[in-house]
């Protein structure tokens, strides 16, 4: 188990300029930066994660697409849009996980419309993948975007051979909530029954937003 110190990030920022002096070092500072990036994305230490950026790019790690897309999510986590974009626009040719990264820290920083906007892009250049509707799919429930996120949710397995997860699920159920639609015509032929935290879900969002308690009854939901 690791220590408290080893969580550190600016501990880890050392280790990044460190690791590289000993044995496989290309290896070893790709482990470190990745575990760094991770710290300072859960403290949101931009400063920390700027320096281990820095020692990227001196070591060259930076092209490593993990890398690279953990560069992207540290930034977004931080808040710091501007410079997740200049991190992503620096990957000579961005995978799925950099452009799920970059999706995502859009959404999540309140800018929706961008990420759609990117999700777009994205179907142009490489293919979406779970986590990448995932990040779509919340988007439109910011935007309380109900007929582009219905059409996402069918697409994902008519078209992208992708089957809707409980993450999938929930975002549908926000979404529809936000907008004041009936969410049982969209989803009977799937199988709600198996995820009583989707229910939760559903059941919370009918009562916060719509206040209409006729919508849907579990037993509707599973036949």
């Amino acid at each position: 188990m690791l220590s408290r110190t080893s969580l550190d990030p600016k501990v880890l920022t050392a280790d990044t300029r460190t690791y590289g002096t000993t044995g496989n070092a290309h290896q070893l500072e790709r482990s470190a930066c990745l575990a760094a990036l991770k710290s300072c994305s859960r403290a949101r230490d931009v400063e920390s994660g700027r320096q281990i950026h820095a020692n990227a790019r001196e070591s060259g790690v930076d092209s490593d697409s993990h890398v690279a897309s953990s560069l992207v999510a540290m930034y977004m986590k931080c808040g710091s849009v501007v410079e997740a974009q200049q991190a992503f626009d620096r990957i000579p040719r961005p995978d799925a996980v950099c452009w799920n990264a970059l999706i995502s820290g859009y959404a999540e920083n309140g800018e929706a419309e961008v990420a759609l906007q990117l999700f777009r892009s994205m179907q142009q250049c490489c293919g979406a993948n779970s986590r990448t509707f995932a990040a779509a799919l919340a988007a439109c429930s910011t935007l309380a975007a109900a007929e582009e996120g219905r059409k996402f949710f069918h697409e994902m397995p008519s078209r992208y051979g992708i089957v809707p997860e409980v993450e999938h699920f929930h975002c549908v159920v926000d979404l529809l909530s936000r907008a004041n639609q009936r969410v049982q015509g969209m989803t009977k032929r799937w199988n709600f029954e198996a995820y009583e935290v989707t229910w939760t879900t559903i059941a919370g969002g009918v009562e916060s937003r719509s206040g209409d308690a006729t919508l849907v009854t579990k037993q509707e939901w599973a036949s």
